[in-house]
């Protein structure tokens, strides 16, 4: 795990540099997406999350709208898929992007139209950072 000004970056993520989310592919074509460290921390405390359940949603379009004290702000999708559903903890408390945002913090989960292994041809950065391309995430 790289650890970049104290935000952390797991190893076995992929990274969508310019939305600043985060993806973990399961080996079932199923995705996990999460703001990463540095995202969340400028967003400040997370307030609410949005996500319309069952959709399909192209890459670009939007996945979910997230609210913090600092801003609303719709989040685009990295990869095609269908929408899942929000992880039960953002239910009660969606402070858990803040609190574990790389883990427990995720907030929708999909399914890819992505194969496996396919992310770093969709654009996405692999895990595995090194110091010289930390500027991309601050």
């Amino acid at each position: 795990m790289a650890i970049i000004y104290a935000c952390e970056f797991p190893d076995d993520l992929c990274y969508h540099v310019e939305r600043a989310v985060w993806l973990r592919q399961f080996p079932n074509g199923m995705a996990r997406l999460g703001l990463t460290d540095p995202a969340q921390t400028r967003a400040g405390r997370i307030l609410h999350c949005q996500v319309r359940p069952h959709r399909e949603v192209a890459a670009g379009r939007v996945i979910a709208t997230i609210e913090s004290g600092k801003w609303l702000e719709p989040l685009p999708a990295p990869v095609a898929g269908v929408v899942g559903s929000i992880t039960p903890l953002l239910v009660d408390s969606p402070d858990w992007i803040n609190r574990d945002p790389c883990g427990e913090g995720w907030f929708v989960e999909f399914a890819s139209a992505v194969p496996q292994g396919g992310f770093g041809d969709c654009g996405l950065l692999r895990g595995e950072l090194t110091r010289r391309n930390w500027r991309l995430f601050t």
